[in-house]
């Protein structure tokens, strides 16, 4: 789900060969900086670094930039029918993924503008830094916010060889904000997941997943799967409360949070 996107551009594509992914490294120490840019927090940054609470934040809306990420995720399904699509999704390149290491890209333009990236690309951003506190008519409570690259620069850097590998969590990780935070922006994995309601909901659909213990649980903050990515209800599964899942998806947060399947390969009866 995003607030107030654009569509992707659907433009060629430059066709360009992508280098290893132990290039990364090298390829991330190149970048040039023109005339008359804005500053950056620094010459480059990582995700990690950037969301982790421990470290200084930004100024809302200062320049920062981080190169060689990968896109997990892009949101190309309207679920409401408005048009609201158009986001990106991108963590840092990690063999074992690290928490605060994805951020969501909000209204993206592209270096060449026809640029039309897809899932597994791994690009360069500078973006101003924003803490999004939700709408002005109900912002979220007790102080939660999204982080975001909002009104983003991306360029492409290469292709990326493999498939990221989402980070295993439960749905308790997902249940208060400042654990779930951890994972915002995150390609994850959820094992033997149950479903406590069924997928329910008109345009926007989702079905809340049980935790360890649900004594005394806030039903506005349980977490759910959500289909702000992809038509989960044509996966070919019910959905249907109690049956157990294996889901993989993206973590959004909009007043709770959510994972998002990315396709129906995201989606599979529990093993």
């Amino acid at each position: 789900m995003v607030h107030n996107a654009v569509p992707m551009r659907a433009l060629p594509r430059p066709f360009l060969h992508g280098p290893l992914l132990a290039a990364l490294v090298l390829a991330s120490a190149c970048g040039d900086q023109g005339p008359g840019d804005q500053p950056y927090v620094e010459d480059s940054t990582t995700l990690a670094s950037l969301n982790d609470p421990a470290n200084p934040r930004p100024a809302e809306n200062e320049y920062v930039e981080v190169k060689g990420v990968v896109i997990t995720g892009i949101d190309a399904y309207d679920e409401t029918g408005t048009g609201q699509v158009g986001n990106l999704y991108v963590q840092d390149v990690n063999l074992v993924p690290q928490a605060y290491s994805g951020i969501t890209v909000y209204n993206p333009g592209f270096i060449p503008p026809d640029l039309r990236v897809v899932t597994g690309d791994v690009v360069d951003v500078r973006s101003p830094y924003l803490e999004f506190k939700g709408p002005a008519s109900g912002p979220f409570e007790g102080g939660a916010t999204l982080p975001e690259l909002s009104g983003a620069t991306v360029k492409f850097r290469f292709e990326s060889p493999g498939t990221t590998v989402p980070k295993e969590i439960t749905p308790d990780d997902l249940y208060e904000y400042e654990s779930g935070r951890r994972w915002l922006g995150m390609l994850v994995t959820l094992k033997g997941v149950q479903l406590i309601s069924d997928l329910s909901g008109s345009g926007r659909k989702s079905a809340q997943l049980r935790m360890t213990d649900m004594a005394g649980k806030d039903p506005g903050r349980i977490p759910r799967i959500q289909n702000s990515l992809y038509a989960i209800d044509k996966a070919g599964y019910e959905l249907k409360a109690g049956e157990t899942y294996d889901l993989t998806g993206v973590v959004q947060y909009f007043y709770s949070f959510s994972v998002n399947p990315r396709s129906a390969d995201d989606i599979q009866p529990a093993q």
